[in-house]
């Protein structure tokens, strides 16, 4: 890497100036952070490019391929206007043409997305000429792990596809199942993800057949393979598998990455912190020899409250069908601190939105929820019985926020950012000012008429003095349990390579490795969830360093949640807690 351009990479991105002094104590003694080590066997693992992935995106952009998972990269059909006016509608007319005001906002995001595309292959195929390359890390002010280039593995499924280990490894029997759960786990036929190993195993041996088929030829399988979860990480583990069946597993060489995924992380973090086994159970922190899916079970609530319900609108969601898919996000980002609004504007966005490219592009005649106003009615309405269901079923979430955002709170009526240190070292430092408006004058010079223009711009300064409460509040919950996952994934890398593992493929809560170091790899990262929470308590922690911070350190706050029964030790035996 060019020094020069080393220097101009910042180790946390965006940092303020106390979480910089905070870290450059933690240097001064000539010890590297635990997480520093982290990021730099992350930086350390040599990738290369799937090839034959690289040809099918190049085949599905040519061909103007468009399905659920992949960018359109050709608008539509424009919307035309009728043209027999009188025959029609006011409303009629006012919706065709919001129609085409939405379609040319589509035609300039396929351009976009068209561009981007381009870009990603043209690097792709650059990357292509080398044995090997690297991509460099930095962190965010929590703690979590980022590419540094645009071009990662940490973007949508078509980029993630195109990314392999450059040190390949050979199979044993013992860890052959493991390209079979990866597979099976990137198709997620039937949600087969949510069954025992051994019947994703199965599922495998079952579908043979198909999975050749995809393998020899992806163009005419195309309407299976693409409505996969995760369609080109399909493909590419259908590839490998036909590998291994033509050369045999003597002779195979495994170059694919096998991740390893939490069920919810937020909600895992928050029943391990707080010891909730009914919450615990839900996200697989509880050994079961049944695989739990936290989605379906907020999603059976919802269909409960809308049977009982009896209204226009329920029974309109009950046609329509709500399955776990529909609440998912809503479920995944309430740890979060998203609330009913939040919830209403990911339904538009996951639900109606696609649901209108669907009839924009033919595949089906109309919208099921009928015009722009009544999908966000429709929406926000379903979002306000999906928030007191998630509500209702996870309780250790609510506890958990509430605590967290008294203490930031109460730092920010003093104008103090609040700052923690994580299970891993890792100094976190929220900081959110407020901005104030201001307009100014700027002249630019045009060149076609060859002189200075004025202009009047508004500009956001920063007022450093003046802390945002609000934000304060709401930004704590997600920003600390990001940095717990951001800590468990640096001491999981720790551990990992203690134990003789080199190569990572890293998002977050997913974690991978290679094929034949899938099974340690596995144990690593539940013996470093295990030691997060065994011999501390991390709200205490929390509450211990904010009330350092504060004026009264003595001041009354609520007190740190109760503890449950939740038996950390068993997570050691949860078959599916991250598979």
């Amino acid at each position: 890497l060019d020094p020069m351009v080393a220097a101009n990479v910042k180790l946390v991105k965006r940092h303020s100036a106390a979480q910089a002094r905070l870290m450059r104590n933690q240097f001064k003694d000539g010890q590297i952070p635990a997480y520093v080590e982290a990021l730099n066997a992350v930086q350390e693992t040599p990738l290369k490019i799937n090839t034959s992935i690289l040809d099918a995106v190049e085949w599905a952009i040519e061909t103007n391929q468009v399905f659920a998972k992949f960018p359109e990269v050709k608008p539509p059909a424009i919307p035309e206007m009728p043209d027999d006016d009188a025959n029609v509608s006011d409303d009629f007319r006012r919706e065709r043409r919001n129609e085409r005001k939405e379609w040319w906002t589509k035609k300039r995001e396929c351009v976009a997305n068209l561009a981007v595309i381009d870009s990603d292959l043209r690097t792709a195929k650059e990357m292509a000429e080398y044995e090997h390359f690297y991509l460099g890390w930095s962190f965010d002010f929590r703690g979590r792990m980022y590419p540094v280039s645009h071009f990662n593995y940490h973007r949508d499924d078509h980029v993630k596809a195109l990314f392999l280990f450059a040190r390949g490894k050979k199979l044993t029997e013992d860890s052959e199942g493991w390209l079979y759960i990866h597979l099976a786990n990137t198709g997620d036929f039937n949600k087969i993800s949510k069954k025992s190993l051994d019947e994703r195993i199965e599922w495998v041996q079952d579908n043979h057949n198909q999975i050749m088929s995809v393998a020899e030829d992806y163009r005419s399988t195309f309407d299976y393979w693409s409505t996969a979860d995760k369609p080109f990480q399909f493909l590419a583990a259908c590839l490998e598998y036909k590998k291994l069946q033509d050369q045999g597993i003597d002779s195979y060489v495994c170059y694919m990455p096998i991740s390893l995924d939490g069920t919810n992380s937020g909600v895992q973090h928050y029943a391990a912190a707080l010891r909730s086994s009914e919450d615990g159970h839900m996200v697989n922190l509880v050994p079961d020899e049944n695989c739990q899916d936290v989605y379906q079970v907020v999603a059976n609530e919802v269909n409960r409250r809308l049977t009982d319900d009896g209204s226009e609108e329920a029974q309109r969601w009950i046609d329509f069908g709500v399955g776990r898919s529909t609440v998912k996000r809503n479920v995944m980002t309430y740890g979060y601190s998203s609330i009913e609004r939040g919830f209403g504007d990911q339904l538009i966005d996951d639900l109606m939105a696609p649901l209108r490219k669907s009839v924009a592009y033919g595949q089906i005649p109309e919208h099921p929820f009928g015009d722009k106003r009544e999908q966000e009615r429709m929406a926000r309405w379903l979002a306000k019985v999906n928030y007191e269901s998630v509500q209702s079923v996870i309780k250790s979430v609510s506890e958990g926020m509430k605590f967290l955002q008294a203490y930031s709170h109460k730092l920010a009526s003093e104008a103090k950012a609040v700052h923690w240190t994580s299970p891993s070292g890792f100094p976190v430092v929220q900081k959110y000012t407020k901005f104030t408006g201001k307009r100014v004058k700027i002249f630019l010079y045009d060149r076609e008429l060859k002189k200075l223009q004025q202009s009047r711009l508004n500009i956001q300064i920063e007022d450093n003095f003046s802390h945002d409460k609000r934000k304060a509040s709401s930004g704590v919950a997600p920003n600390f349990v990001h940095s717990l996952d951001a800590a468990h994934m640096h001491l999981t890398i720790l551990l990992a390579k203690d134990n003789g593992i080199e190569d990572f493929f890293l998002i977050h809560d997913s974690f991978g490795t290679t094929c034949d170091q899938t099974w340690l790899f596995y144990n690593c990262i539940r013996q470093a969830f295990v030691g997060m929470y065994e011999d501390q308590c991390v709200f205490e922690n929390f509450e211990s360093e904010v009330r350092d911070q504060l004026e009264n350190p003595a001041e009354e706050l609520p007190p740190v949640p109760s503890k449950g029964d939740l038996d950390i030790q068993g997570i050691l035996q949860s078959e599916y807690c991250f598979s």
